[in-house]
């Protein structure tokens, strides 16, 4: 039999393979997705920062960013605070494809949500505040 913590799991596990499915469908990768949120939330970063949030070498997420600048997603810069580092930018186009595979995720979290009754999404929806609270505190 199946605890809640794993049947939770489970279904996270599943989710995110079919919201990765989503990123697939507008060109990203999960890591790019998360690089362009990222910066779409925290504005400009430099390499170094970069790397750090996404776990990745730095020669790792170098060639990262020139392949979403090649593809238009991000723009570089000088870094005032280091004068041979360079800052990273969203462009209108990485904002584009990022809220591209947002609405299309919210959608497939919709079409899970319209499967539970209204009592049961008025139940569900303080207790995924709560949880998400434990990820997110203020």
């Amino acid at each position: 039999m199946n605890s809640d913590a794993e049947s939770l799991y489970l279904l996270v596990l599943h989710l995110g393979r079919h919201l990765r499915e989503v990123d697939r469908e507008v060109g990203l990768s999960g890591v790019r997705f998360s690089i362009l949120a990222s910066l779409q939330f925290h504005g400009t970063a430099n390499l170094a920062a970069l790397a750090e949030d996404e776990k990745v070498s730095r020669p790792a997420i170098t060639r990262l960013v020139k392949d979403m600048v090649k593809d238009g997603q991000v723009a570089i810069g000088p870094d005032p605070s280091d004068g041979r580092g360079v800052r990273v930018t969203i462009t209108a186009a990485g904002k584009s494809q990022l809220l591209k595979s947002r609405r299309k995720k919210v959608s497939v979290i919709e079409n899970y949500l319209s499967t539970l009754s209204v009592k049961e999404r008025e139940s569900l929806a303080p207790l995924v505040q709560k949880l998400a609270a434990t990820v997110w505190p203020d």
